[in-house]
């Protein structure tokens, strides 16, 4: 006797609760600046490959997809912080070079008040 063991997918059963009741996968979002610039859109409503992608990805429960999102934004966001703390860097580098020039024009402008240019 064999036995099967059921592993619980919250993806796919998702997947073939919203086909059933649609016929098809729905996008959420009807339009957006990013989803125009997606080729052949008709892929992201295929059910089959929703399910192949989970299965790569190895996503069974909605706390998977969180990680793997939270994991792609951090791939993203931690350029985006070396960025800006160079951008800071440089900021306070010329801020600090535009008070020195600053005090040499005010020192410049102090000494020669009183003589005359001929």
């Amino acid at each position: 006797m064999k036995l099967l063991a059921l592993v619980k997918n919250e993806i796919t059963e998702l997947v073939d609760k919203v086909v059933r009741c649609h016929g098809r996968l729905q996008l959420p979002i009807l339009s957006g600046k990013y989803l125009r610039k997606v080729s052949n859109r008709e892929k992201l409503q295929d059910p089959d490959i929703m399910k192949d992608f989970a299965d790569k990805k190895g996503i069974t429960t909605f706390g998977d997809c969180w990680h793997i999102l939270m994991s792609m934004e951090l791939s993203m966001i931690l350029p985006m912080l070396k960025s800006l703390v160079s951008i800071k860097v440089m900021r306070s580098v010329s801020m600090a070079m535009r008070s020195a020039r600053r005090n040499v024009n005010m020192n410049v402008h102090r000494d020669h008040r009183g003589s005359t240019v001929i």
